[in-house]
């Protein structure tokens, strides 16, 4: 009978270095912290497997994804100060900054993503498209001189005769008798014919055809 004291003495001390690496772990999960949250969509929808980013001061970072339901979660956090960072497709990067985490404590911060704006760009060039005026460029332009006004007649009349047989006949529609058909006008018609004055002068003649 004298040796129970002995043999509890030597229990109670096992018993305490059973326990004392438990005590151990129960300080540890005490003093970390945790921090959790939904990821939203601008409808207030919720978004799955968007990606969810945790970095500390350090640089360190841990990287999870949301549920079906929205929902993220980071356990075991070291007391600070975190960046937290999310996005899913078709979104845009959401960034949180100076979130703070603290001992035995759930951080909860919900995350309301936005949809991504894709970025048009538009280069401007120098160079520059010039219409070109002169009328010896413009392929429905004749332009007479020297020699070709000293050709034409000094009637008015004829004079315009003479113009609107350069111009060529009016593609306007002409009436057929029935029965028969209506020929096509030639393809290639002179817009307008410009014949300039003599010198020191701006002034132009122009006979344009119907076409």
């Amino acid at each position: 009978m004298r040796f129970w004291p002995v043999r509890i003495v030597l229990l109670n001390l096992v018993l305490l270095l059973l326990t004392f690496p438990g005590a151990g772990d129960l300080r540890a999960q005490t003093t970390a912290g945790a921090l959790n949250g939904v990821v939203t969509d601008p409808s207030g929808g919720v978004v799955a497997k968007a990606a969810v980013r945790l970095t500390d001061a350090g640089g360190a970072s841990l990287d999870t994804t949301t549920n079906r339901d929205g929902f993220y979660e980071f356990k075991g956090l070291v007391p600070g100060t975190y960046t937290l960072k999310a996005v899913a497709k078709g979104f845009a990067i959401v960034t949180q900054e100076n979130v703070g985490i603290l001992a035995g404590k759930t951080q909860q911060l919900n995350i309301g993503l936005v949809i991504q704006i894709e970025e048009e760009k538009v280069e401007v060039s120098d160079s520059s498209t010039r219409v070109d005026v002169d009328p010896s460029n413009n392929a429905g332009t004749v332009v007479m001189k020297g020699k070709d006004l000293e050709a034409l007649s000094d009637d008015p009349d004829e004079l315009q005769s003479e113009l609107q047989a350069l111009a060529g006949p009016s593609a306007g529609p002409t009436a057929s008798p029935p029965g028969s058909f209506r020929q096509k006008p030639p393809s290639a018609r002179f817009e307008s014919i410009r014949i300039p004055f003599p010198p020191n002068t701006t002034n132009l003649v122009t006979a344009a055809s119907k076409s």
